[in-house]
């Protein structure tokens, strides 16, 4: 018996995590607009028919029909449309095993052509509460994904050049979130001297522990705040943080902005 294994299969099926923050069917108007969003999640539009428009600052697209648009995560622009619009929607995290956006180096928009009769059948699907259905639609955004992991020219996850103990380091951060958390902690689960781990990590990640938890945190407090309901206090409770004042200041100092406007705007915003 001779058997050929292909170890990268078994590692996309369970290391790569897409999950969806939030979807729908969208006929839009001119009040479909915002400025300066930058968004703790990417976007996927299908257009059905109508035109849109985003801009960022290098860039200007054209949203339109017959098209399959990624407004990636962390990138800041605007968006508006002029006379109508209709879109099917989907608010995306796709992660790595450490927690860390998988897009995070995607500095531009990204589209693909799609024909108008796929849109269709996406649509069907995705309305449909039919279980093998949604399976269909669910393939369909993984497929919107490739295209766009292609156009980006990503080759694999960030950590694969990792060394055993840095990658651990990045999942036991990912798995025990929290502003409490230190290097001391996390070489202590390992088992190996806090001076190693901080000295192999900054040389792996081009940065400290403490400003790559300090990361994972922030954008996790984004999640929250646009995405859920919860309390300021709940969240900063969630996080470590020792009140939800130093979580309000450190917040401030990281986007410029307290976390209950950065709900508000972003909220107002993040609707589609």
């Amino acid at each position: 018996m001779n058997i050929k294994k292909n170890t990268q299969v078994a590692k996309l099926f369970n290391d790569l995590s897409i999950t969806i923050a939030d979807n729908g069917y969208a006929k839009l108007s001119t009040d479909w607009h915002a400025e300066n969003v930058c968004s703790p999640f990417s976007r996927i539009y299908f257009i059905l028919n109508g035109e849109g428009y985003a801009k960022s600052k290098n860039e200007f697209i054209k949203l339109s029909a017959g098209n399959c648009y990624f407004l990636p995560a962390g990138l800041t622009y605007d968006y508006w449309c002029e006379t109508s619009l209709s879109q099917l929607f989907f608010h995306v995290n796709v992660t790595e095993p450490g927690g860390q956006n998988f897009f995070g180096a995607a500095r531009s928009f990204a589209s693909f052509p799609i024909s108008p009769e796929t849109i269709d059948k996406i649509l069907f699907y995705y309305q449909s509460k039919d279980f093998l259905n949604g399976l269909k639609m669910k393939a369909y955004i993984e497929y919107a994904l490739t295209r766009f992991i292609d156009q980006y020219q990503i080759r694999g996850f960030s950590g694969d050049n990792y060394s055993p103990e840095v990658l651990k380091a990045t999942k036991f951060i990912s798995r025990n979130l929290s502003i409490q958390l230190k290097a001391a902690d996390i070489a202590a689960s390992l088992f190996i001297s806090e001076s190693k781990l901080t000295k192999e990590f900054k040389a792996e990640t081009g940065m400290t522990i403490g400003k790559y938890t300090d990361g994972l945190i922030f954008s996790r407090a984004e999640f929250l705040l646009s995405k859920t309901s919860y309390s300021i206090k709940s969240i900063s409770n969630e996080l470590g943080f020792c009140d939800q004042f130093y979580f309000a200041r450190r917040f401030r100092q990281t986007y410029g902005e307290t976390p209950l406007a950065y709900r508000k705007r972003v909220q107002a915003a993040s609707k589609i």
